[in-house]
């Protein structure tokens, strides 16, 4: 009776030394999961830049082009 209540004790501690494993790897994948999102934040921020740079050069590749074309008319 003792050896099975020992045995018991003992299973006992495993789990809670594996939930507090559990515990501490799912904190981490919540930070990594949060620092790539961060990641992910500054890549979409940095692609919003430049289809707004793009859109600019496309305006002003399409103004200096009317340009061309009336100094050519005249």
């Amino acid at each position: 009776m003792k050896k099975e209540l020992e045995n018991q004790k003992y299973q006992i501690q495993q789990f809670h030394n594996s939930y507090e494993q559990l515990t501490y790897n799912c904190y981490e994948f919540k930070d990594e999961i949060y620092k790539q999102n961060l990641i992910i934040q500054s890549q979409n921020n940095t692609i919003k830049e430049q289809e707004a740079l793009l859109n600019k050069l496309e305006n002003n590749q399409q103004r200096n082009n009317m340009q061309f074309s009336q100094m050519m008319e005249n």
